[in-house]
């Protein structure tokens, strides 16, 4: 799948921004000010320039503040690298906007469980939610053609104005979680959106109840796709899981489908992942771990996952269902599509690992995995 931004960057500002004098009944008002400019449309996105702008990201937590959803389907740009010096963040809550690296990187960054945010998830976010006909759609329009957030994408241009992780690099740092929870550099246990061109170099860390371990975005379900994406950095967990683990190089599980009215960018697929590559060295003391994809769950057999001309450089161990590109399609995953994917990393099991349960592509499949397109 190819996919490229047709058009530069918005670089628009408003005057008065932030000022003594600024409007505070404008639209898309943020409450405090603490951003470095622009009014959180596509047009004129919330510029995110220091730790402090990103921190604000998250406050409020999304949540509902006399009846305002504070943020809530905003476009924010990164307009420069932004040193997180080392601060401890869990994470910065739900997100259902845009957040458009712009090319630029968070360095020194220092997800863990021990920092502050909502859940247990660990990483930027607790969840990414997709966006819908209104903010996804095929553009048509020269001005449509025209817009930053215009994709092409098989061959077809789509703008994306929310429900998206776009153009971002996770240059540096720590991501470690012992909790009960997803945690990945993008974090979000379940994720509904679409995460395109995000680079992971930070090294991931895992113990004790943790799950859903990634090295882009852990959960991708439904409308969720993962496309143009790369990790490398090196995953382990260490310890005794209490159940599947789920471990991929880019998504840990991909799950469940949407039959609703979004664009065809999904048809015939949901919940996929296309054009990633891994290159990572992952070793898990669990089950279900991949180069790209630890496992398939979900419902509905007429929807169908996808993982397309992915790669995988890594080495791969694990204890069972361990598999270069995925570790397991499970029996209530539908149907999965493996097209065009490659693996040059080693697989293998770990100590006491379950023999018959490895395979250079996919460990083990449980469900119905097709290696040819409709």
């Amino acid at each position: 799948m190819d996919v490229k931004v047709i058009a530069g960057q918005y670089t628009e500002e408003k005057d008065g921004f932030g000022s003594s004098d600024y409007d505070k009944d404008a639209p898309y008002e943020t409450g405090d000010g603490n951003f470095s400019g622009g009014f959180g449309t596509a047009e004129s996105p919330y510029l995110v320039s220091t730790k402090e702008d990103l921190l604000n990201i998250g406050y409020k937590g999304f949540g509902e503040e006399d009846g305002e959803d504070y943020f809530y389907n905003r476009v924010f740009q990164l307009t420069q690298d932004i040193d997180m010096e080392d601060e401890p963040i869990k994470n910065l809550g739900s997100f259902r906007g845009l957040l458009d690296g712009n090319g630029y990187s968070l360095k020194n960054v220092n997800f863990t469980s021990e920092g502050e945010g909502l859940g247990n998830n660990v990483g930027l976010f607790s969840g990414l939610n997709g966006g819908n006909n209104s903010e996804i759609y095929e553009a048509t329009t020269p001005e449509e053609l025209a817009s930053p957030y215009c994709y092409e994408i098989n061959g077809k241009n789509y703008i994306i104005t929310s429900g998206a992780v776009i153009n971002l690099t996770i240059e540096s740092g720590t991501i470690y979680s012992d909790a009960a929870g997803a945690v990945s550099p993008l974090g979000a246990g379940q994720n509904t959106a679409y995460v395109i061109n995000v680079t992971n170099n930070a090294d991931i860390v895992a113990t004790g109840d943790a799950y859903f371990i990634a090295g882009i975005v852990s959960g991708t379900r439904g409308t969720g796709l993962v496309i143009n994406c790369t990790n490398n950095g090196d995953i382990t967990y260490e310890g005794t899981p209490s159940g599947s683990l789920v471990v991929g190089g880019i998504t840990s599980q991909l799950y469940g489908g949407s039959s609703g009215a979004y664009p065809d960018i999904l048809r015939p697929y949901s919940a996929s992942v296309y054009g990633c590559v891994n290159n990572g060295n992952i070793t898990a003391s669990g089950r279900d771990v991949g180069g790209i994809v630890g496992q398939t769950h979900g419902y509905d057999a007429a929807l169908k996952k996808a993982i397309i001309n992915c790669t995988n450089n890594g080495n791969i161990a694990g204890l069972e269902n361990v598999g270069g590109i995925i570790g397991r399609n499970s029996s209530t995953g539908s149907t999965l599509y493996l097209l065009d994917n490659t693996n040059t990393g080693s697989v293998s099991l770990l100590e006491g690992g379950v023999e018959g349960t490895s395979g250079d592509i996919i460990g083990k499949a449980d469900g119905t995995v097709l290696y040819t397109a409709e």
